[in-house]
């Protein structure tokens, strides 16, 4: 009786075992994923005029969304956003952008998607193409991505 028990228990081990260790892994996000906010001093509106801006990069596996908010009197204000397509390789982010936001009206940025009248004007007013590749890294909680060869360094919040 006390051979049949264990015999059960070995089976039953093996089976465990190879259901558990047979089952797929699911991959883990890539390092790149996350939520990330850089803030810098930039050149705006009239040359020589440095007001602070808070660019706020959000990146899944697949999709990217890059928003610019300047620093007004303390209050950030939007002025801009990009988002779209993104593709990586463990060195290299591949963007190309769908949907453009540029100040409206009422203050909230307004949205012109690829195709639509005003797209590429709004793409050449960040200096924007329709396809950019740029190198990146991640450490621990630092992204440096470098545009033309100028690093850009973010934080992941």
């Amino acid at each position: 009786m006390k051979k049949t028990r264990s015999f059960k228990t070995l089976v039953g081990i093996a089976f465990l075992a190879i259901v558990l260790f047979s089952c797929e892994k699911k991959e883990d996000d890539p390092a790149y994923v996350g939520t990330w906010v850089a803030t810098e001093e930039m050149e705006f509106m009239e040359p020589g005029t440095m007001i602070p801006v808070q660019m706020t990069l959000i990146l899944s596996k697949s999709n990217f969304e890059w928003k610019i908010a300047a620093s007004l009197s303390g209050v950030l204000i939007d002025v801009g956003a990009v988002k779209g397509d993104l593709t990586a390789t463990d060195t290299e982010f591949t963007i190309m952008p769908t949907s453009a936001g540029t100040p409206g009206q009422s203050g909230s940025l307004e949205w012109v998607n690829k195709g639509e009248a005003g797209f590429e004007e709004a793409l050449a007013n960040w200096e924007m193409s329709e396809s950019m590749t740029s190198a990146y890294a991640v450490v621990g909680n630092t992204l440096t991505i470098s545009i033309d060869d100028v690093p850009m360094v973010f934080t992941r919040q």
